[in-house]
């Protein structure tokens, strides 16, 4: 991604915060896109009261932990906290935690997908569960960048379009 002068953007340092209910409207923004539908197992259009059902519920019924906002240490403009993307992590038997990410469209192109990568990837370890990813075969920049995290294609089935990727 370049900016209007043809520069690439400088990269952002990130951290992790557990989601609140208060994040809900933003991610709703963020996984309702059209470029971001494309590529999702469902590509049907949210509308807000259903997300945000899903989202209380994710946060207070089933797992408080399984979704974690990005937040950007230092945004360009030099503020602090902003939120710039999210993971998922979602429980799958006893060994496996499948994990999403979804980075604002303007902060993509930094290197922010990877690193939300490698940290929720620590938390799933952290947890004694292996992660794994579900990626649209068209999706290359994330196919890229889940395997620079250390991740392999475990399953390529062209049939639903999707690769699924596993932590090494």
């Amino acid at each position: 991604m370049r900016k209007d002068n043809g520069t690439v953007p400088s990269p952002i340092m990130i951290a992790l915060r557990p989601a609140t209910i208060e994040d809900a409207t933003i991610v709703f923004e963020w996984r309702n896109a059209d470029d971001v539908r494309a590529i999702s197992e469902s590509k049907k259009e949210l509308t807000i009261r259903r997300h945000m059902k899903w989202f209380a519920e994710r946060l207070l019924l089933t797992h408080p932990e399984s979704i974690w906002m990005v937040t950007s240490l230092t945004n360009i403009d030099g503020s602090e906290g902003v939120s710039v993307g999210a993971v998922r992590i979602l429980l799958d038997g006893k060994h496996y935690a499948r994990i999403s990410v979804v980075i604002a469209s303007k902060h993509r192109g930094r290197g922010i997908g990877r690193q939300a990568i490698k940290l929720i990837a620590e938390k799933v370890r952290g947890m004694k569960r292996i992660a794994v990813a579900r990626v649209h075969v068209t999706n290359l920049v994330s196919q890229r960048a889940f395997i620079a995290c250390g991740f392999h294609v475990v399953i390529d089935n062209l049939e639903n379009s999707f690769i699924e990727l596993q932590a090494s």
